[in-house]
């Protein structure tokens, strides 16, 4: 079945149980003009000639007699509504006169058919709340004048009608499209401002490493190249934010055996299955579970979560320290010790720890040594963890430097790892300008 087909089924399923709505501005050309048909009567046989579409009300809204006498169009709208009654006696035809003063001035024009809008949403709703029946409404984007039919399009867009279904559609010269079929299309303009948005908000989420809910907003419609791919890998990375491990890892290798990765992709999401591979063990090594955490907390610190972050780098911290400990001898296997002890075997132990040689200066602090440095930050966690301390940006930040100082003094943490926060966002930036540019052609 070709898209075109598609379409049409589309559009007629939707009407089963629907209540149907036409609104339509009015134009010097209708309902005719120069001899021909005018586009609000041609939108609408071509509806329900071409797409089966039956209509329970019709809206024309015309520029008014009253405020605008030299411009009017409101006999051409009781024109239009007596050769509509002709054709469809029972169906329920209103005219909604424009009070704009011109109707070529965009500053009169847009609140005047937003007020009009709104006034029709609220009728459509009453009419239908005793019945189960779902508005639809079909809007004719291509009469009136260019501000009258730029509002509608931008009214819709921005959710006057929302949570309705809405085609809108415009009409194309017959002198080069004489057939009824050809002379009628889907105005992509609507489709292509909210895809562009929903494209605006997932790139903000992404900046800010929030996966789950960009995962949420991955389920609106959207007909841009790569949306099956990013749907899932935004559900990887939710998941490895969630710590489920294994299904992150299920996940992407079933997105790396499917042929959906483009190509700019495949060598970062190569490394990042072999670091999922890993953390996903039964047992995964300690240095691992200590950049997971470390990486957490700098998505957490991104996103604002401060309090949060500073959790995550401490428990970075520990994991790293708990397994040096032990690798050296300052404390024995599975010993139940405190993190202020930790710090002190460590900074006392018989064999000597790098972390005994390294200083870090913190932004607002003078130099110190790495170990007092994680004793400060081992405070600074219990205070927050006790909600006496309120945590502001730059103790999160110093809590991140004190975190990577320690997983880099052990020769944890090498640059270019494929889960570090601004490799991701890189990555996923890209392919939403991938999205996006796909959108535009």
């Amino acid at each position: 079945m070709t898209e075109k087909e598609l379409e049409e089924v589309k559009v007629g399923a939707r009407q089963q149980k629907s209540f149907v709505v036409y609104i339509s501005c009015v134009g010097k050309r209708d309902p005719f003009g120069e001899g021909t048909e005018g586009p609000l009567l041609t939108c609408l046989r071509y509806l329900i000639e071409i797409k089966g579409v039956q209509f329970d009300s019709i809206y024309l809204i015309p520029s008014s007699k009253e405020a605008s006498p030299d411009s009017h169009t409101e006999d051409n709208a009781e024109d239009c509504r007596r050769i509509l009654l002709e054709r469809m006696q029972e169906v329920d035809i209103q005219i909604y006169p424009m009070k704009a003063k011109n109707p070529a001035d965009l500053k009169k024009v847009y609140p005047a058919l937003r007020d009009i809008l709104a006034n029709i949403r609220c009728e459509v709703k009453s009419k239908v709340s005793s019945c189960p029946c779902h508005p639809v409404f079909h809007i004719n984007v291509s009469s009136g004048t260019k501000q009258m039919t730029d509002s509608l399009a931008h009214l819709v867009s921005v959710g006057i009608l929302k949570s309705y279904e809405v085609y809108l559609w415009q009409v194309f010269d017959p002198c080069h499209h004489p057939e009824l079929q050809s002379r009628v299309q889907r105005a992509p303009e609507l489709d292509l401002l909210i895809q562009e948005q929903i494209l605006f908000q997932l790139e903000q989420l992404t900046k800010q490493h929030m996966y789950q809910e960009a995962k949420v907003l991955l389920k609106q419609e959207l007909t841009v190249d790569h949306i099956a791919f990013a749907k899932k890998l935004y559900d990887v990375l939710a998941s490895h934010d969630q710590w489920l491990y294994k299904y992150a890892n299920n996940i992407l290798q079933e997105i790396l055996s499917s042929g959906q990765v483009p190509n700019f992709m495949q060598d970062w999401l190569q490394g990042l299955a072999s670091w999922l591979k890993e953390i996903a063990k039964d047992t995964p090594q300690a240095a691992v579970l200590a950049i997971d955490r470390y990486y957490c907390g700098w998505r957490r610190l991104e996103s604002g979560l401060y309090p949060d972050a500073i959790n995550h780098f401490w428990t970075a911290c520990e994991l790293a320290l708990r397994h040096h400990g032990e690798n050296i001898r300052a404390i024995r296997p599975a010993e139940q010790i405190t993190a202020f002890e930790l710090v002190e075997r460590i900074r006392v132990a018989k064999q000597r720890s790098p972390l005994n040689n390294a200083e870090i200066v913190l932004q607002g602090q003078v130099p110190r040594s790495l170990l007092d440095a994680l004793d400060w930050l081992r405070k600074i966690r219990n205070e927050v963890e006790h909600g006496s301390r309120p945590v502001e940006e730059q103790i999160a930040r110093n809590a991140k430097e004190v975190a990577e100082k320690v997983l880099q003094t052990l020769g944890w943490l090498t640059s270019g790892n494929f889960l570090q926060p601004d490799i991701v966002k890189c990555n996923l930036l890209q392919l939403i300008q991938a999205m996006r540019d796909s959108l535009w052609r």
